[in-house]
């Protein structure tokens, strides 16, 4: 179907140990206020974006973005993005971008053979604070 999951107007979703794959649009769509906490999961083989964070907040940790058809994570708006440990290879654009005034903080996270450009990238009004490899 469409998206994975879909979460907005202020909700939390916690998952731990997952696999979130194959489906036609991004695998979790995150909206207006809404908090996801992402530990040890896998983020495979969405149609578009891994993840789309619009005016939301996301924690992910040792989440692996893979082989996405659009970016691995897209913080859009003025979403927040503290992205630890995670894995960001074969999407097809970047393995993050951001669009907006939000934040996107990134620690040993690791970038490898995305479609679009080092890896991550940023509209000049977004904050990127990181600390990751790239290949």
């Amino acid at each position: 179907g469409g998206f994975g999951l879909e979460v907005r107007d202020g909700a939390t979703l916690t998952m731990q140990g997952c696999v979130v794959s194959d489906h036609k649009e991004s695998g979790l769509l995150v909206l207006s206020g809404a908090r996801v906490v992402i530990d040890r999961t896998e983020i495979a083989r969405n149609g578009s974006n891994g993840v789309l964070l619009v005016d939301s907040w996301c924690n992910a940790e040792e989440v692996s973005f893979l082989m996405n058809g659009e970016d691995g994570l897209l913080a859009d708006e003025q979403s927040i993005a503290t992205l630890d440990a995670c894995r960001f290879e074969d999407n097809l654009g970047h393995g993050v971008w951001g669009e907006g005034d939000g934040v996107i903080q990134l620690k040993d996270c690791t970038f490898n053979r995305n479609g679009q450009g080092p890896g991550r990238w940023q509209n000049p009004r977004t904050k990127v604070r990181t600390s990751c490899a790239s290949t």
